[in-house]
């Protein structure tokens, strides 16, 4: 099972399901971009997360996710600007 599948528990998080989703939503446009062939065989730190089914790893994964985001929406109005 991948983050892709995991539908943890988020009630003792400050994370919805929206958020969960978002996060899924985003990775997967990263990682399809980036380098698809990852997907099936994940691999390092982040391949480690991905893999982990725990409620910690989803939540570290949304919490990236949405920071990363928030990061690359910065640098598109950024590159608009200029």
């Amino acid at each position: 099972m991948s983050f892709l599948d995991h539908s943890g528990d988020l009630s003792e998080t400050s994370f919805t399901q929206k958020d969960l989703s978002e996060a899924k939503a985003f990775w997967l446009t990263v990682i399809q971009e980036v380098e698809p062939s990852w997907l099936k065989k994940p691999k390092g730190e982040m391949g480690r997360y991905w893999l982990d089914n725990s409620n910690q790893a989803m939540t570290y994964l949304v919490l990236l996710g949405q920071i990363l985001h928030s990061l690359s929406k910065c640098v598109i109005e950024s590159s608009k600007i200029g």
